[in-house]
């Protein structure tokens, strides 16, 4: 073998392995004239001129930047979205879904779903709450009846509420005021209604309207007292003399507690037009009596020495107002009795005579 020929020689003493962490080679300034240490970097020996054991030369490594010297570690690898959610979300405890098994849902729709439901119970607890106190506050409690003294009671207060049908514990709003004033009228003929007057908690008053006396009317040898609309209130007595006297024709019933009936069609509505019409005319006069027995001959009597003869309803204010015209006359005696025919409805007739009722 040549001496010159390249040999492999046993390693030496020292570990140089690898795995021998060795320290990064600070650079070295080179001056002239002067060789770097060689760094052999684990390359295999070989023999020199000189007869001993050389390696080849490797190159310095560069020098490590002043930027990367303080540079941060690098950052984690954090696995795909796809790999953390599958081994992320996928219980240890619990087997593989199939693919015929239904997604798992989320859990906040549940939530939502939770808290939707406990509002809606709370909703329901507080209007459960006010209907029930609404309820006790709506409800008919108590019905009392309040009347002045003035009123003719020809009833009682048992009377009038058993007439009203107004049942403790029903609704204040289902109690129709105009029902309950209908059936007192009907059921006590000297009252026209009453008027209901709602208070809370539950309390109802009824004020009875009391209908008033406006005539005296003679049926078959009985005088009975008729209110404004025609109403029999009940049998006339002395504290009712200074009523007018109402006398009627073709008069079919008169009962108390209801209305007079008339044997013509038309008769009720005629009468009550054409006193309607009086009262309001000679409200200034005291009025003894309205003669309707004949309806084409209507005949007033006022202050008790005036009579006024009409005729037929036809232009009766007119009528009325020449009549007027004639006792407010200054020629006109006024306490002379007089007889004034107004029935052509253009001029007046006047008769000073002496006449009875």
């Amino acid at each position: 073998m040549n001496e010159n020929e390249y040999r492999p020689v046993d390693p030496p003493d020292e570990d140089l392995s690898p795995s021998f962490t060795r320290e990064r080679p600070r650079p070295v300034r080179q001056m002239p004239n002067h060789r770097a240490p060689a760094d052999t970097q684990g390359a295999p020996a070989r023999p020199s001129e000189e007869g001993g054991i050389s390696r080849p030369p490797v190159p310095a490594e560069p020098p490590i930047p002043r930027r990367e010297r303080y540079a941060p570690p690098p950052a984690p690898v954090r696995p795909k979205e796809e790999e953390q959610a599958s081994w992320q979300n996928t219980p240890l405890d619990e087997p593989e879904e199939e693919e015929n098994t239904p997604a798992r849902t989320s859990r906040i729709p549940r939530l939502h779903f939770g808290r939707l439901a406990l509002l809606i119970l709370v909703i329901l607890l507080i209007l459960g709450t006010v209907g029930f106190g609404a309820k006790a506050l709506l409800t008919v409690r108590s019905v009392t009846v309040s009347s002045e003294a003035d009123l003719l009671r020809t009833w009682t207060e048992e009377e009038l509420l058993r007439a009203a049908g107004i049942p403790a514990g029903v609704a204040m709003w289902k109690v129709d005021a105009v029902a309950v004033s209908d059936r007192v009228a009907e059921s006590i003929a000297s009252l026209d209604g009453v008027k209901v007057v709602k208070s809370f908690p539950g309390k109802i008053v009824l004020i009875p309207l009391q209908a008033a006396p406006s005539y005296r009317f003679t049926y078959k040898n009985t005088t009975y007292i008729l209110s404004a609309e025609l109403k029999v209130l009940m049998p006339a007595d002395s504290s009712t003399a200074h009523l007018p006297e109402l006398i009627l024709g073709r008069v079919s019933t008169c009962e108390v507690g209801k209305f007079v009936t008339f044997e013509g069609e038309y008769d009720y509505e005629t009468v009550l037009e054409v006193t309607s019409e009086l009262r309001d005319l000679l409200s200034d006069m005291t009025v003894n009596s309205i003669n309707m027995e004949n309806k084409f001959s209507i005949s007033v009597l006022c202050e008790s020495k005036y009579k006024l003869l009409f005729g037929d309803k036809k232009q009766l204010e007119q009528k009325v107002k020449l009549a007027r015209g004639i006792l407010d006359s200054p020629g006109f005696n006024p306490e002379a009795a007089a007889v004034i025919d107004v029935s052509s409805g253009n001029k007046a007739v006047v008769k000073f005579t002496e006449f009875g009722n």
